[in-house]
């Protein structure tokens, strides 16, 4: 089993992986939405769910039947106070499995809405960015306290995690496109704070460089 699908099998959104493994990337230029997927993958596999592809219909059909996909999904959110708090072994988890499970969420419904052209997917995966892009960051990081006797020793894993999906959702909805050609809605204001969240919290908190944040 090679690297990528042994991602794929322990990913919560394997059904993205499809895209990679179904449609495979051909030597291009960058161009935006981009990140791990490509606009012909994601282009692709669109056109397959619309033709009936039946391996792509099953897929798509057990994203939307996930709670990730679900069309009434509703926001977790960060930590109150916009500072969550992550230990070793999920102790303390405040806010942490939130993060995961929102932007494992914001990635799924950005694709469904791309691949389905259902605004409602949009609108979710919207309110999710919108929400987070507020986030101060995790206790421990870039200069934030961690209260005494608390372990907050994964905020930066935990950052790594979500640095790693955050990005992917924003670009597909800022810059994608439904098969009629319309966008998301999501405004420049919006698109402008979330990144600016991205870069003040994870690039710093993973030492990542400026230039990773490509959105």
């Amino acid at each position: 089993m090679n690297l990528l699908h042994s991602l794929c099998r322990v990913s919560a959104v394997a059904f993205a992986c499809l895209l990679l493994t179904a449609f495979p990337a051909s030597a291009q230029s960058w161009v935006h939405p981009g990140i791990v997927v490509s606009p012909q993958q994601l282009a692709a596999t669109r056109a397959a769910y619309q033709n009936n592809n039946t391996t792509v219909v099953s897929e798509v059909d057990k994203a939307m039947a996930s709670s990730y996909g679900s069309t009434s999904y509703t926001v977790k959110g960060y930590w109150p106070g916009g500072i969550s708090q992550c230990g070793a072994n999920s102790t303390p988890n405040n806010g942490c499995s939130n993060a995961d499970n929102d932007s494992n969420a914001a990635y799924v419904q950005a694709l469904l809405w791309y691949i389905t052209g259902n605004q409602t997917y949009a609108n979710n995966a919207m309110n999710i960015l919108n929400a987070w892009a507020s986030f101060r960051g995790y206790a421990g990081t870039n200069g934030l306290s961690c209260p005494s006797g608390t372990d907050c020793s994964n905020g930066p894993l935990q950052s790594g995690w979500d640095a790693e999906k955050w990005p992917r959702a924003a670009e597909i909805l800022f810059y994608g496109k439904t098969s009629s050609g319309t966008g998301s809605g999501w405004s420049s204001t919006s698109f402008t704070n979330f990144k600016n969240m991205l870069v003040s919290v994870d690039r710093k908190s993973t030492r990542l460089n400026s230039s990773h944040i490509t959105i």
